[in-house]
């Protein structure tokens, strides 16, 4: 519900599943998109990525700022105390 509008939370609920289809759609145009940077550049893209021991028994999921110092983290684990580690950013 928004304060200030003359419209009831019911008409609010409705614009807004009104939108899903648009959201639903995103990840497969991301991705057909994403293909073709890959293409032009050679570098890929993707909605989501592992980095970690391939059989790990910790992962972490993050997303943001924080996905490159879990990354970091769960090689250091790997590497100095060997644990199985990862994460999905």
């Amino acid at each position: 519900h928004m304060q200030g509008q003359s419209q009831g939370p019911d008409i609010f609920f409705q614009c807004v599943e009104a939108a899903n289809p648009a959201y639903e759609s995103l990840a497969d145009l991301f991705e057909k998109k994403a293909k073709l940077v890959e293409e032009k550049t050679g570098h890929s893209y993707a909605l989501y990525a592992y980095e970690g021991h391939p059989e790990a028994t910790h992962v972490i999921v993050v997303m943001g700022s924080g996905a490159v110092t879990c990354s970091e983290t769960a090689a250091y684990l790997i590497k100095e105390r060997g644990l199985k580690d990862g994460a999905l950013k």
